[in-house]
């Protein structure tokens, strides 16, 4: 395999891979780097994905706990609100589902902005990255990812509001 066709998704077979471990993230930041080219916007754009991913994890964890907590109250065994929570629960996770491939998405986008990046550098030069930002074409999936993510949480809050009335 050559260097591009090699693997650069910044998910493998589900897991997760930091996007700033690719290797053409980082070959665009040491090229903005060695010609004095500001990295701020990139270094926020990959900042806000690991946040994103922090925040997948954490919803998650709040999942698992939820699904624990309900399966240790022995009061709504057979109790129609259990229902109710469960279902609440089926819905955080597929949503939650929704916005992991979403995040991938946007990775694979913003892995593939950079890739061009590197390879419109080798070919024309540094000038060629004067105007960075059209190598990305993320805007509609932060878009849906955002659609998303204010979905979830109205659910999330509506489960919590039922679980501990």
């Amino acid at each position: 395999m050559n260097e591009d066709t090699a693997p650069q998704s910044g998910v493998t077979n589900g897991n997760s891979v930091p996007i700033a471990e690719n290797q053409y993230v980082k070959e665009l930041f040491s090229i903005l780097s060695e010609n004095n080219k500001d990295t701020v916007g990139l270094s926020a754009l990959i900042g806000h994905v690991k946040d994103m991913e922090d925040f997948v994890k954490r919803a998650e964890s709040k999942i698992v706990d939820m699904k624990s907590q309900l399966d240790s109250m022995k009061e709504v065994q057979n109790h129609p609100i259990k229902t109710s929570l469960q279902n609440a629960i089926r819905s955080l996770e597929a949503k939650v589902a929704d916005v992991k491939e979403q995040l991938a998405a946007l990775k694979d986008s913003i892995i593939e902005g950079c890739k061009n990046a590197v390879t419109t550098f080798k070919e024309k030069g540094i000038a060629a990255l004067n105007n960075i930002a059209s190598f990305f074409h993320i805007k509609s999936n932060l878009q849906s990812m955002s659609n998303e993510m204010t979905k979830s949480v109205g659910i999330c809050d509506k489960a919590i509001t039922v679980f501990v009335k």
